[in-house]
């Protein structure tokens, strides 16, 4: 019989990498490679974990937002337990659309645009004033806010006058 130890240099197991696991995720019971929310990438996942109910409701709200431009309500709310769905869905059709890639391929893109892409998309006519509002959004996001360009005109007026001498700005 051989009463010798094996020495390993490295553990195997320690070598393996695993890709299909997020990096931010745990395992656990019950916790199969469950990831937590990130403010920084505003993503929601099913089955993402948060810390608070405020949390996930904060998460909701922004991704509506920033992301989906959409509307939603409250199904049911618990001290443990809210649920959202989206106004404009149903189990057949999942509600997605946005028109900020529209706006910036093309600059031109107008109210029309959206309520027809709307409607073609799901179904739903949009009035008037909502697509007035989300185009003026998603220009906003895609190009910035009026007030914005104009705080950035006196640093622009400086780099010409700095990499174009002789140039007059008043």
């Amino acid at each position: 019989m051989n009463t010798q130890p094996i020495l390993y240099r490295s553990i195997p197991f320690f070598e393996q990498t695993f890709p299909e696991i997020p990096a931010d995720s745990v395992d656990g019971p019950n916790l199969r490679y469950a990831k937590f929310y990130n403010k920084s990438e505003c993503r929601l996942d099913k089955g993402m974990l948060f810390k608070t109910k405020e949390e996930l409701m904060e998460a909701v709200q922004d991704h509506s937002i920033r992301h989906a431009r959409r509307e939603y309500y409250v199904t049911e709310s618990s001290k443990t337990k809210w649920k959202v769905l989206c106004k404009h869905s149903t189990e057949e059709q999942w509600c997605r659309w946005e028109i900020r890639g529209h706006v910036k391929c093309n600059p031109s893109y107008g109210i029309k645009h959206v309520i027809q892409n709307v409607k073609d998309q799901t179904g739903y006519d949009v009035p008037y004033q909502k697509a007035w509002y989300s185009l003026k959004m998603a220009r906003e996001i895609v190009y910035g806010t009026w007030e914005s360009s104009v705080q950035k005109l006196p640093a622009y007026l400086g780099a010409i006058q700095k990499y174009n001498p002789g140039t007059i700005v008043e």
